[in-house]
C-alpha cells in the first residue's frame, strides 16, 4: 500500500532529480534546456476542493470538537475502509508519477464515508496536505496526511476538548508541530472529545473526576473516548495503518498531572509489560536524555519498560492493536509488543512538553529513521481547472 512505500518511492525520484540538476556532463545551454520535473501537486491533486492556507496549526486549533457522538456502524466502518483505500492508491499512483489521477474518486468516496475530504497548503512547511473531517456531524475523528513522507511516523491525539482549558486539549497542535518537523506521515485527532455518547465496550474506568465532568473515578469510559474504545473512525484509520506496514511507528500523545511525574516531565510506554532494554520506550528514553540541547534529565522521565508503572498504556486499544492485532481490547496487559507504538504521558509544568514539545520532536526523530535525505522541496500553489464535487 502507498503509505507503506512512499518513503521509497520519493526517494528515488529526488536522487533522479539531483542527478538531473546537479550534473556536471554537458554544456550550460543543454543544461538549461532540460526540462524541470514535474511536481505532483500540479497535477489532478490540485482537483481537490480546497480547505485554505496559512499555519495548519492554527487550522488544527480552529478545529471543533462537539459535545456530541454518534457510534460508528458497521456499514460505515466498511465505507472508511474504502475511502483509506483509495486516498492510498491516488497517492501512491501521484507520487509514481501519475500526474492525471482521478482524485475525484476519493473526494467520492470519503463522501460515501460520510467525509469531506481537502487539501489545505502550509505556509510554513510550504507543502501540501490532504486533510479529512467528518462531514456528517457524528464526531468522528480529523485525519491530516503527507502525501510524500520521509519519516514512517503517525502521530495520535486521542483527547482533545472543544476548548483548550484541559491539558490534554493542546495535543492537537503538539501533533501538528511533531508532524511537520519530523516529515511524518499522518495525524488523526479525535472530534467529539472523550465524554460522549454511551459506556464503551472496551471497558476500563476513568482514574479521576476531574476528566469529564459528570464522571466520577471509577466510571467507565464513553463511546466517543478513542484511546479506550474500537467502534470509531479513529481507530478504523489506525488499524488501516497499522495493518499496511510493519515498518510504521506510532506515537500517541496523552497529557496529566500525577504529581508522581515531575513537572514538565513524561512517562513512555510502548506495551510491553515485560522489562527489556531494547523496547521502543527504552529507546525513546534514552533518545530524549541524550540530545545535544533541551535533553531531560533522568529524574523527569519513566520508562514503563523497566522503571515504575506510571501511567502506562496499556489499556490503550490502539496500542494493544499495533502490538497484537489479535488481541481482545479489553484483556490482560501483554508482555508482547513495545516495537512500533509509542505513548507519552505529558505532565503539565513549565515548560510543559505539549506546548514546548522540541524534545518529543527531536528524540523521535532519533527513534523513526528517516528514508533518504529529510528535506522536501517547497512546492507551488496551482490553479485548477476543475473542482471535484463534494457531496451534502
Amino acid at each position: 500500500m502507498f503509505w507503506a512505500q512512499t518513503l521509497w518511492r520519493p526517494l528515488r525520484f529526488v536522487v533522479l532529480v539531483a542527478l538531473v540538476g546537479c550534473s556536471s556532463i554537458g554544456t550550460q545551454s543543454d543544461r538549461q534546456a532540460e526540462p524541470s520535473p514535474l511536481q505532483w501537486e500540479s497535477g489532478t491533486f490540485a482537483n481537490i476542493p480546497e480547505r485554505g492556507a496559512g499555519d495548519l496549526s492554527t487550522y488544527v486549533e480552529g478545529l471543533a470538537h462537539p459535545q456530541s457522538y454518534t457510534a460508528l456502524t458497521a456499514d460505515r466502518t466498511a465505507q472508511v475502509r474504502t475511502m483509506f483505500d483509495t486516498i492510498d492508491k491516488a497517492t501512491a499512483a501521484m507520487i509514481a508519477g501519475d500526474l492525471e489521477r482521478n482524485w475525484c474518486a476519493a473526494v467520492d468516496a470519503a463522501g460515501t464515508a460520510g467525509y469531506r475530504l481537502g487539501r489545505y497548503y502550509d505556509t510554513i512547511s510550504t507543502r501540501w496536505f490532504i486533510v479529512g473531517e467528518d462531514g456528517s456531524g457524528t464526531g468522528q475523528a480529523y485525519f491530516i496526511l503527507n502525501p510524500e513522507p520521509k519519516r514512517d511516523l503517525i502521530v495520535e491525539a486521542p483527547h482533545v476538548y472543544a476548548t483548550n482549558d484541559k491539558l490534554e486539549g493542546r495535543t492537537d497542535t503538539e501533533g501538528m508541530l511533531i508532524l511537520r518537523q519530523t516529515l511524518g506521515r499522518g495525524l488523526l485527532i479525535n472530534s467529539a472529545d472523550r465524554c460522549q455518547g454511551s459506556q464503551g465496550g472496551c471497558g476500563g474506568t476513568f482514574s479521576s473526576s476531574t476528566v469529564c465532568a459528570g464522571f466520577d473515578d471509577g466510571e467507565p469510559y464513553r463511546q466517543s473516548d478513542v484511546g479506550h474504545n474500537t467502534d470509531t473512525v479513529f481507530h478504523v484509520l489506525h488499524q488501516a495503518f497499522s495493518d499496511a506496514a510493519a515498518s510504521t511507528h506510532f506515537v500517541q500523545l496523552h497529557g496529566n498531572v500525577d504529581a508522581r511525574l515531575q513537572r514538565g516531565g513524561l512517562s513512555v510506554s510502548d506495551g510491553r509489560t515485560t522489562a527489556s532494554t531494547t523496547s521502543l520506550a527504552t529507546l525513546f528514553v534514552s533518545n530524549i536524555q541524550e540530545l545535544p540541547i533541551g535533553a531531560l534529565p533522568a529524574d523527569a522521565v519513566n520508562d514503563c519498560a523497566t522503571e515504575s508503572k506510571i501511567l502506562c498504556g496499556y489499556r490503550n486499544v490502539q496500542g494493544r492493536y499495533t502490538n497484537d492485532p489479535s488481541a481482545s481490547c479489553d484483556g490482560l496487559a501483554m508482555p508482547q509488543g513495545g516495537t512500533r507504538f509509542l505513548h507519552l504521558e505529558q505532565r503539565s509544568g513549565s515548560p510543559s512538553l505539549i506546548d514546548q514539545p522540541q524534545p518529543v520532536i527531536e528524540a523521535l526523530e532519533a527513534t523513526v529513521a528517516c528514508a533518504g535525505t529529510c528535506s522536501l522541496p517547497p512546492q507551488v500553489i496551482p490553479a485548477p481547472s476543475t473542482v471535484c464535487p463534494e457531496r451534502r
